[in-house]
């Protein structure tokens, strides 16, 4: 059986297929919605994966950045948000859990994360220097 890194190296369409029937009542975007209103944002999915969440949001934020260590996830979130005929997204490939030296953002939850390095236009990866 595969582990986590292979699974995410190498499987990620698989992985689609399985987390993509986790949320099958919609609940998410729905209880994300009674939290906090997300017109008009501007959002950092950090762990996105395959873009399910970055999906959900991207019609209704002003913009979404979608971040994950794995570029073969971000590959299927890519494909997923191109079909979308969005342009308000784009796809970083950075280990967020990692220390850096580079700038940070604190989240109103009280989160933080470290922003990647270099600019990502919509639909480009851009992966971070060492």
């Amino acid at each position: 059986m595969p582990d986590l890194q292979e699974i995410y190296e190498q499987h990620a369409d698989q992985y689609e297929l399985l987390a993509s029937r986790e949320d099958y009542q919609g609940n998410i975007l729905r209880t994300l919605q009674e939290i906090r209103s997300l017109a008009g944002l501007d959002v950092v999915d950090l762990g996105a994966g395959t873009g399910r969440l970055t999906c959900l949001l991207a019609p209704i934020v002003r913009s979404i950045h979608a971040v994950d260590s794995s570029a073969h996830m971000l590959e299927v979130a890519t494909a997923k948000l191109q079909k979308s005929g969005l342009h308000n997204w784009q796809v970083h490939v950075a280990d967020h859990r990692r220390p850096t030296d580079r700038p940070t953002w604190s989240s109103p939850v009280g989160a933080s994360a470290t922003w990647p390095s270099g600019k990502a236009q919509h639909g480009e990866m851009s992966s971070p220097t060492a």
